[in-house]
Parts: structure tokens; sequence; C-alpha cells
């Protein structure tokens, strides 16, 4: 788990230095705010990742989607790219934990 936490920390820290070295470059507030809130939104779904260890088959789509949006983002920070969806994926196969979790649970 520490060697997770570090790994991460650094990619953050990693992304974090682009948007700002991107920012003080154009001073262009908004693509910066809007750079972060898709880095939390990616940071926050990776930590939400352990509790999809109960759906094997889930989790490995959520691992998968995870790539592709740090991918996605990194691609969108060096600007390879515009596109914004694929960096939302992981929310996708949260979304679908949530729902079979409402189906599957039982209820008192």
């Amino acid at each position: 788990m520490v060697k997770f936490i570090l790994f991460l920390s650094i990619i953050i820290l990693t992304a974090l230095f682009f948007i700002y070295k991107k920012f003080t470059f154009d001073k262009d507030i908004q693509s910066a705010l809007k750079k972060m809130f898709l880095l939390t939104i990616l940071t926050g779904s990776t930590i939400f990742s352990r509790y999809l260890v109960i759906y094997t088959p889930l989790l490995l789509l959520h691992i998968l989607a995870l790539m592709i949006g740090w991918g996605f983002l990194f691609a969108l920070l060096l600007n390879k790219t515009k596109k914004t969806w694929p960096i939302l994926l992981p929310l996708v196969t949260i979304t679908l934990f949530f729902i079979s979790g409402f189906f599957v649970a039982e209820f008192d």
C-alpha cells in the first residue's frame, strides 16, 4: 500500500507541475482550473478503487478505465489531445458499482 501511495503521489505531483508550467506560460486560469478538476476526479477515482475489490470483474474494468483516464490526462496536459470524456470513464465504473450494490444488496 505504501508503494501505491508513493507512486500515486509522484503521478499527482508530475501532473501538478505540468499544470503549473502551462499556467505560467498561458496565464489561462479557466484551463488550469479545468485540468485541476479532472486531476481531482481521477485521484478520487483511483483512491475509490480499494472498495471495488468486492466485484473483481468490475475492478478489472475500473483499472482499465483508470489507465485510459490517466493516459488521456497526461496527453491533455502535453497538448496531444483535446478529448476530456475518456478521463471521466472511471466514474462510469463507480456508478456501475453503486447500481449493482443497490440491486444486489439485501434490505432488512
